[in-house]
């Protein structure tokens, strides 16, 4: 058992076979810094164990395309955020986190963090699992994010989306990384298209929660809960 975390004194730490420290610093809000941290290990971890290069040149060219988007990002994000916070509306009171392969990580910690920062009651569920059940209840109130990192399942990601925006006139944040998916929602007023260039999927998840913690922060901001 490979233990990932920065409390060496914890449960994990003590019976881990094999301890990796994150060393992330304070954050403060769980999971805004250490899931970063953990998911970038977990990838070098993993290729390991497969007796793989951890860093190869290609793979590290990718890392460095990925902190040049972060820090280009950055300059900007006010705007950005505004878009999408114009987008969902003021009277955002739930909100659907949706996602598929390495990129339902993105999901599930999104949806920890917007519960913690904004106080608003939100799910996060993998595409298969919406579709049976919960895409039932859309309806033109609906807001959600769709984070998608690769271009499978094409056919059940623009049948899901079009389930929600067009039949059900429900709004979806596209979060993705592929100009192919991202045409879907080009021209759908129900739809924010967020395009980005980070194409390996396993490391997708970093940039992906950057926007959306950015997100998180200035709706928590705007309802006077932060400063």
């Amino acid at each position: 058992i490979w233990g990932i975390s920065d409390y060496e004194e914890s449960y994990l730490g003590m019976k881990a076979h094999y301890f990796l420290p994150l060393k992330f610093g304070t954050e403060k809000i769980m999971g805004t810094k250490s899931y970063v941290n953990a998911i970038l290990l977990f990838y070098f971890v993993c290729r390991s164990a497969m007796n793989k290069e951890a860093i190869p040149s290609n793979r590290e060219e990718d890392i460095r395309r990925l902190i040049f988007e972060i820090k280009f990002y950055n300059q900007d994000w006010e705007s950005h955020t505004k878009n999408l916070t114009d987008f969902l509306g003021e009277k955002l009171d739930n909100l659907f986190f949706i996602s598929k392969g390495a990129s339902l990580s993105s999901a599930f910690q999104a949806s920890l963090n917007f519960k913690a920062i904004t106080q608003t009651f939100c799910v996060a569920l993998s595409m298969g699992a919406f579709q049976h059940g919960p895409i039932r209840i859309v309806d033109e109130s609906f807001r959600g994010v769709l984070i998608i990192g690769d271009e499978t399942s094409m056919k059940e990601s623009t049948h899901l989306i079009e389930e929600i925006t067009n039949k059900r006139g429900g709004k979806l944040i596209l979060l993705n990384n592929s100009r192919k998916i991202s045409s879907i929602g080009r021209s759908n007023n129900n739809i924010f298209v967020f395009e980005h260039t980070t194409e390996n999927i396993n490391i997708a998840p970093i940039f992906e929660i950057i926007v959306l913690q950015y997100l998180f922060l200035q709706i928590a901001k705007t309802r006077g809960l932060m400063r």
